[in-house]
């Protein structure tokens, strides 16, 4: 379009396109990632980090609502109180075959490790290095049948710059997958782990809990808490995966700015409709659906949506 920015928001496991025309004047919500000096900054838009131009001082971490403008190739993005600009600014999602194309080039295996790892690295805006990924798909094989959950612990600890070997990933993914009890003195380097990967700022936090009835101390249920904080150590994901009554019980609550934006959640193959129901009655203004449970579990990063954007910024 000659007056507008196109911005696809579809899920890749979704069918179609839906498509978002931001036109001259539309309202976007820009955040500042850093400062790279000299009116220059990193920032997020439309879920898309871009490199952008002020004349004034933007504080890192801070959020506000910009119009857009085009004017001969180059987009506007104009708060209140500030003027930035991104020159010949094109986004739009990745389709699989765009994704495969990528990995291809980077010279990573096409199979579904690899897919996970590239999403896991977007979910937590790290750098995409080839051969970082390569490394980390070659170690997550090791894992034979729980690749997928090794390489997402993988990307945890390389974001929180820790190390794990291979006895204590294993035991770790036996005590997330709830096959262990958590006071299994066995699984003590799994534990340790565990208790690193908490102790370090960034990223995903993994909190075991369990359901006790108050009266007999019954253990009715267990699980896991995982959170998600962005580098503004705002709270953005909590994922709840339980095991309770002989069921498993998947939920995914997202935020923004400190609100509960959507929760998504899976039963199993329990009929979904009576909670759905339930949970629109008490989380009103909240986008509640049933999903996928490889959509929603672990990391949640599956459901990552993917842009590619071009030009000089």
């Amino acid at each position: 379009m000659s007056n507008g920015v196109i911005v696809h928001s579809n899920q890749l496991s979704r069918v179609g396109v839906n498509k978002q025309v931001l036109k001259n004047g539309s309202s976007v919500l820009v955040r500042v990632i850093s400062d790279n000096g000299n009116g220059k900054y990193t920032g997020s838009v439309a879920g898309v980090r871009v490199n952008l131009k002020s004349n004034q001082n933007l504080q890192i971490g801070s959020t506000f609502i910009a119009s857009i403008s085009q004017k001969d190739g180059t987009i506007y993005i104009s708060p209140k109180e500030n003027f930035v600009t991104a020159e010949n600014f094109k986004i739009e999602t990745l389709n699989n075959n765009q994704i495969f194309s990528l990995l291809q080039n980077l010279g990573i295996p096409l199979d579904k490790i690899s897919v996970n790892l590239f999403k896991q690295f977007k979910q937590l805006e790290m750098k995409l290095d080839s051969s970082v990924l390569y490394k980390l798909h070659n170690l997550s094989l090791r894992f034979k049948g729980k690749e997928k959950k090794a390489s997402e612990i993988y990307t945890i600890l390389l974001e929180k710059k820790l190390n794990g070997n291979d006895d204590e990933i294993f035991q770790l993914l036996a005590l997330l997958e709830n096959d262990k009890d958590f006071s299994n003195q066995s699984y003590r380097q799994g534990k340790s782990l565990l208790n690193r990967i908490n102790k370090n700022i960034g990223s995903w936090f993994i909190l075991p809990f369990e359901m006790i009835q108050k009266e007999t101390q019954q253990v009715l249920g267990k699980g896991y808490l995982r959170l998600l904080y962005d580098k503004t150590q705002e709270l953005k994901i909590l994922n709840i995966d339980c095991n309770a009554f002989g069921k498993r019980n998947v939920f995914n609550l997202n935020f923004e700015k400190k609100n509960l934006r959507k929760i998504r959640f899976n039963l199993g193959d329990n009929n979904p409709d009576k909670l759905l129901t339930a949970l629109e009655k008490k989380f009103s203004g909240v986008d509640i659906e049933w999903a996928e449970l490889e959509d929603i579990e672990g990391s949640s990063c599956n459901s990552e949506e993917f842009y590619s954007y071009e030009g000089v910024v």
